[in-house]
């Protein structure tokens, strides 16, 4: 979450695109159909205990996935009138903030590579700051236009 300076307005708002999720819950939806395809493609219930398993599976299957869905939205570009925000929340007790001034931004660009990040219109801004290091935001829907709203502020 972003706290506002003095005279300081929300211009963009700019989160990872959706398709980041894909693998993520993909990952609970396979361990998911493999119990499922263990307990029924043959004789195993899992000792008498498949209500249980199935239960248990299923629930961590869906809180783990409303908490990669959760960490997603937390994570988030925000363009200002007066700087660059971005914060990456990886955990419960895990956040990760950048902020550039725009008058520190050396160079602004982006890349989009592949034929999956052309299709669905997402790429990576890069961020080079005055100190010569550089900031990636990987997977920013659109970045051509938040490239653009940096450069017309700046």
């Amino acid at each position: 979450m972003i706290i506002l300076r003095e005279n300081e307005k929300i211009i963009k708002r700019a989160w990872q695109h959706w398709t980041a999720l894909v693998p993520r819950i993909l990952m609970w939806a396979v361990i998911l159909g493999f119990l499922f395809a263990v307990r029924y493609s043959g004789d195993f219930d899992f000792y008498g205990e498949w209500r249980w398993v199935g239960f248990i599976a299923s629930a961590l299957a869906v809180i783990g996935m409303f908490w990669k869905i959760a960490l997603w939205r937390a994570s988030v570009v925000v363009l200002t009138n007066q700087r660059v925000y971005c914060g990456v929340r990886t955990g419960i007790f895990s956040k990760t903030v950048i902020e550039l001034l725009y008058k520190d931004i050396k160079e602004v660009s982006y890349v989009r590579e592949g034929i999956m990040a052309s299709i669905f219109r997402y790429g990576d801004l890069h961020l080079m700051s005055a100190a010569d290091a550089t900031h990636v935001f990987e997977r920013i829907p659109k970045p051509e236009y938040l490239v653009e709203i940096i450069n017309k502020v700046r």
